[in-house]
């Protein structure tokens, strides 16, 4: 294999709980206890709709624009002093980087919190670039930003492993002709045996990462 593309949340870094987390430490700040309920109904909101629902269902006195600082404050918080590396993925990256294997970065997230991160764990380095999908100009419903990430790993795709933790990106990875790796994580588990079916290789056991590490 000529190169590796890795999403972020919930494949490399550690860090679905904390978009759930959040709505719970913002509400308790404003004396107002998230119940299970509330927390379900908030899992299923964009980030817009969920300021939208504190604002004019809950009274949160606050703008929605400073609710929204508010909200991403305590996340960009989490990736800079408390995110970690998902188990194993430091020995994936370090047996790529000693294979001279590109890796790269396809992520919905945000770039500046995405190095804050990476950075504090001393893997931003290993990284040939970080794209999001916003600079790509797409999402990962359609396989468009990974053809995009391979253009900086120098690889094509049936040369190029794509880590996905989420059904849709591995989907759309598989369609555009990539390796597909699925990484299990707690978040995405309603749809794991999906994932295995479709992919490669399933990482979700220690024997499962050793062999891959054997393997690649």
């Amino acid at each position: 294999m000529k190169g590796a593309i890795f999403d972020v949340d919930g494949t490399l870094l550690d860090s679905m709980a904390i978009w759930t987390k959040a709505d719970t430490i913002y509400l308790a700040r404003h004396n107002i206890i998230a119940t299970e309920e509330l927390s379900r109904l908030f899992f299923n909101m964009t980030l817009e709709k969920s300021i939208a629902y504190m604002h004019d269902e809950l009274h949160i006195p606050d703008s929605p624009a400073l609710i929204k600082h508010d909200l991403l404050k305590i996340v960009e918080d989490f990736y800079e002093h408390e995110v970690e590396l998902k188990d194993h993925m430091y020995d994936i990256i370090q047996k790529f980087k000693a294979k001279h294997i590109p890796m790269v970065i396809a992520t919905s997230n945000t770039k500046s919190i995405i190095e804050k991160a990476l950075s504090r764990l001393n893997v931003m380095d290993d990284f040939t670039y970080i794209l999001t999908c916003d600079e790509a100009g797409v999402d990962k419903t359609t396989p468009a930003i990974y053809l995009k990430a391979a253009y900086y790993t120098n690889s094509s795709p049936s040369d190029t492993f794509v880590f996905e933790d989420a059904l849709h990106g591995a989907s759309s990875a598989k369609e555009g002709g990539f390796k597909v790796v699925g990484v299990f994580d707690d978040y995405s588990k309603d749809y794991k045996h999906d994932l295995m079916a479709i992919a490669d290789y399933y990482l979700e056991s220690d024997e499962d990462y050793q062999h891959f590490l054997e393997d690649i």
